[in-house]
């Protein structure tokens, strides 16, 4: 499974400007993926071994959709609880699955009557996280206002990551590539902590159904969430 998640961000235009906005986005985004180009590539499962991999051509690029609304945002509450139309800000299916692969980005804007819009964004977890997310929104925001260049370049440099170094069966394969971090030396001993004795630590398996889930939020007074629960519960005994 390609876990993705998908986002909408409303915007009301300023009153002084009167530029296209889906034609700032689209330059914008022109510029940025010079930096970031692996989100313009494509993800698929390889045969031989059904890993994922990002293949990027000159020919690929972002699929970018520009939807237009004859209703004003005012009229639909600026969105709010209206889960279902949600969908409809977001890229479609189309737009993100390919015969080449899964699209591991897409955008679109959506113009409504009263001038102001949204982004939506289909994105990828198995190429970037939260906060790498952040970093290329932040870089698209910085050329939509006419900067040449993001303030932070990124690196993708991965083949200096040690973990290059192992092959599929865990073995060190010796490659060309600087070594970071002596994962050998590193593995060879148990993590240590000042604060959790590891002399007798197990691996376990906590098998957590819903009705344990739904049955531990009863003892809590205040509305919780999953993650918050059960890192109150296991946590404090130390799992």
């Amino acid at each position: 499974m390609i876990s993705s998640d998908e986002y909408v961000r409303t915007r009301l235009p300023p009153q002084d400007v009167h530029e296209d906005p889906a034609s700032l986005l689209q330059e914008a985004l022109s510029h940025v993926l010079v930096y970031y180009y692996p989100l313009a590539g494509k993800l698929h499962r390889r045969s031989h071994d059904h890993n994922l991999e990002l293949k990027c051509t000159p020919a690929d690029g972002v699929p970018f959709v520009k939807a237009t609304s004859e209703c004003t945002l005012a009229s639909l509450n600026y969105l709010e609880d209206i889960d279902e139309a949600l969908y409809q800000l977001v890229p479609f299916d189309e737009a993100v699955m390919t015969s080449g692969g899964y699209n591991v980005f897409a955008l679109q804007i959506t113009l409504f009557a009263c001038g102001g819009i949204t982004l939506g964004t289909a994105l990828s977890h198995s190429l970037c996280d939260g906060f790498g997310a952040s970093q290329f929104f932040k870089a698209l925001t910085e050329f939509a206002a006419k900067k040449t260049q993001p303030s932070i370049i990124p690196v993708w440099d991965r083949h200096c990551l040690t973990s290059n170094n192992f092959n599929l069966n865990g073995q060190v394969e010796e490659e060309q590539a600087p070594k970071l971090v002596d994962f050998v030396e590193a593995c060879s001993t148990v993590a240590t902590s000042p604060y959790t004795p590891t002399h007798d630590m197990v691996c376990e398996i906590l098998n957590v159904t819903s009705q344990d889930i739904t049955q531990l939020k009863k003892n809590i007074s205040e509305e919780v969430t999953t993650l918050e629960i059960l890192a109150a519960t296991y946590g404090k005994q130390g799992v």
